[in-house]
């Protein structure tokens, strides 16, 4: 089974990806500053409320059910039906941020590693 990815580690490769800081994903998602520090902390096991995760999904600008599988992982929950495609549909989410020139060269790449 593959390893499922937490809040805190979704949140730090939203990061590195875009730049964005905590006040940024917090203005967006309409979560304080403080409570995106929170989710990002890998500390106990926590499930946050369904409207944090909504908003949190809405601040990373991923599908809720991405968000979800993190909050998930990081309560310790494991569903036995995990689905092990859980970060293809992350790397699909972070293709259709893509501009269109960005999409050509990720399907170039792609195309030199299925050949290559």
């Amino acid at each position: 089974m593959t390893e499922q990815i937490t809040l805190a580690e979704l949140i730090r490769q939203h990061q590195e990806k875009t730049g964005d800081s905590y006040s940024q994903i917090a203005i967006r998602s309409g979560l304080s500053k403080a409570k995106i520090g929170q989710l990002a902390a890998a500390g106990q096991p926590h499930m946050p409320r369904i409207d944090t995760i909504e908003k949190l999904a809405s601040g990373l600008r991923l599908p809720l059910h991405i968000v979800q599988q993190a909050a998930m992982a990081s309560a310790g929950i494991l569903p036995e039906s995990y689905s092990e495609d859980q970060e293809i549909d992350l790397i699909v989410a972070q293709l259709r941020e893509l501009s269109p020139d960005q999409l050509a060269t990720a399907a170039r790449l792609i195309q030199a590693l299925r050949h290559g």
